[in-house]
């Protein structure tokens, strides 16, 4: 297993950096980087990483404590990261045990601290999960282009599609513009047809490292 581990891990770790590049900013990457390269504790199937203070990994990156709450936020929202609330003193050891549940004291907001880490398994889920969404808009797009017609006024620039044409806008035999009376000209709709499909192309050629990268560890375990 330990083999195993050390095989896949980095092919893991491939994916969650790809992810961060791709689609967020550098704070964002250098967060998922202290995250990929966080303390390692030693286990039964060998070193594992531990989950870090939101304040800890600040510290490691020489940056502020509430710029790196922001960037986990981002990440943990995006489910690229794990999140664990827990009523620890600043001084107690990241791996101490929390205290039974009749010994808790109340939580306070000086109390709460906030850990971080990186479930790959979750993460690679809501990465394939980003991406399908993002083609599936992309289609319902390309797809709405082609079926519906749109029509422009040239005096206002006010653009309507073919179903919010109303009667009244049809009354003297043209298509006239509700705001301005102008008659409405027809949209070529070729020119947005071709730019959906460049979009396609640039996002099919962008994403082509990190859909490699989710292959190579399609059907294996971190």
């Amino acid at each position: 297993h330990l083999a195993a581990m050390e095989r896949t891990e980095p092919a893991f770790a491939r994916v969650a950096r790809l992810t961060a590049e791709l689609f967020f900013e550098i704070g964002e990457v250098k967060v998922m980087e202290a995250l990929i390269q966080a303390p390692r504790v030693r286990g039964p199937d060998g070193d594992s990483p531990v989950l870090q203070l939101d304040e800890d990994v600040a510290e490691r990156l020489r940056l502020g404590t509430k710029q790196v709450r922001q960037y986990l936020s981002r990440l943990h929202t995006d489910r690229l990261v794990v999140k664990l609330r827990a009523d620890v003193a600043k001084e107690k050891s990241a791996y101490e045990p929390p205290p039974l549940a009749n010994e808790a004291p109340l939580l306070t907001a000086g109390s709460v601290r906030c850990y971080y880490g990186l479930d790959y398994t979750t993460l690679v889920d809501s990465v394939l999960y980003k991406l399908d969404s993002m083609e599936r808009a992309l289609e319902a797009e390309r797809r709405s282009a082609g079926e519906m017609q749109l029509y422009h006024c040239p005096r206002c620039s006010t653009t309507v599609d073919s179903l919010s044409i109303s009667p009244l806008m049809m009354m003297e035999g043209t298509l006239k513009c509700e705001t301005c009376a102008t008659e409405l000209d027809e949209v070529d709709n070729s020119v947005q047809m071709k730019s959906l499909e460049q979009r396609k192309a640039q996002l099919r050629t962008g994403l082509q490292p990190l859909r490699e990268a989710l292959r190579e560890v399609h059907g294996t375990e971190p």
